[in-house]
Parts: C-alpha cells; sequence; structure tokens
C-alpha cells in the first residue's frame, strides 16, 4: 500500500497521518452468520447454508473494504484510496479544502470509530467510513490547513503588487 501511495507524492512530500478502518465493518456479516447458523439449526439445514454462502459476499466485501481502504494526509494534500479490483483515488490539496468534519454515531463514539467527510472546492464532498482515530485525522488536518493558510497570507503580505 505504502508503495502505492509513495510513487504519486511529489518530491520531499511525507506522510503525516494515515487513517485506516475499524474493525465494525465486519459485524454485519458476523450477524448474518450467526443468523445462518441459527436457521440451519433450528429451521432447515439447506436454509442455513444458502444463507451462509450468501454471507461469503458481505464477509469478501468487509474484508477487501477494510484492509484497501485509507484516508492519507500528507504536508500538501489530502489522499482517499479505497478498493481491490477496481481502485479508486481522492485527492484534495490542502489549499482546496474548504471544511473537514466528523460523524460519529453513538456505538461509534463508545467503540472508537467514526466518519470523516472533507468539502472541497469544485470536487463536492468525499466520504470516508468507520475511520478509527479519526479525530486526530481532523485535528493534523486542521492544523496544516491552518498553516497552509498562513504560508499563503504571509507569501501575499511580502510579495509586493505591480502598479499600473
Amino acid at each position: 500500500m505504502i508503495k502505492n501511495v509513495k510513487s504519486i507524492l511529489t518530491v520531499n512530500e511525507k506522510i503525516l497521518h494515515d487513517s485506516r478502518v475499524h474493525w465494525i465493518v465486519f459485524v454485519r456479516p458476523i450477524v448474518y452468520a450467526i443468523i445462518g447458523i441459527c436457521v440451519g439449526i433450528f429451521f432447515h439445514p439447506l436454509v442455513g447454508a444458502l444463507i451462509l454462502v450468501m454471507d461469503l459476499f458481505a464477509l469478501y466485501a468487509a474484508f477487501v473494504f477494510f484492509t484497501t481502504t485509507h484516508l492519507i494526509l500528507t504536508e500538501k494534500k489530502v489522499l482517499g484510496r479505497s478498493g481491490f479490483l477496481q481502485l479508486g483515488w481522492s485527492q484534495l490539496n490542502l489549499g482546496n479544502i474548504e471544511t473537514a468534519y466528523l460523524q460519529e454515531p453513538i456505538i461509534g463514539r463508545w467503540l472508537g470509530y467514526s466518519s470523516v467527510i472533507v468539502r472541497g472546492t469544485g470536487v463536492g464532498n468525499v466520504s470516508f467510513p468507520y475511520l478509527r482515530d479519526a479525530g486526530s485525522f481532523i485535528t493534523n488536518l486542521e492544523k496544516y490547513i491552518d498553516l497552509e493558510v498562513h504560508r499563503e497570507r504571509t507569501i501575499n503580505i511580502t510579495m509586493p503588487s505591480s502598479a499600473a
């Protein structure tokens, strides 16, 4: 994964934060498996086996989402990576980010996951659900956005305007 990320980074650009997906994504396939086992024991074995076979897709999707989804903060941009066979990248430069915020359900607050939504100019909302340690990602992102804004203001103040 890191090799793929480093191939799209610019020279001397460092990764500051890498948020990964929380284990909560496996709860739904586990619940489906328990339902399939209970149906197989108490109702009909064939129907229970059918539910378990259909649950394999949900388990595969959760595994791929868990292992391949990253939300990465660098010194210059926010990168989002998701997918295995169909790889998707989202990229927002820090100067183009308007806001970033968390959506944290009650269960997510207890278990330590939340969704990160980053809104940028020209791209709309980029959302990454079920991320662990998303609060520190938002804190680091806000810190570097403030540094970027301060740097732009300093450049604008120090550069003389051309008189006509």
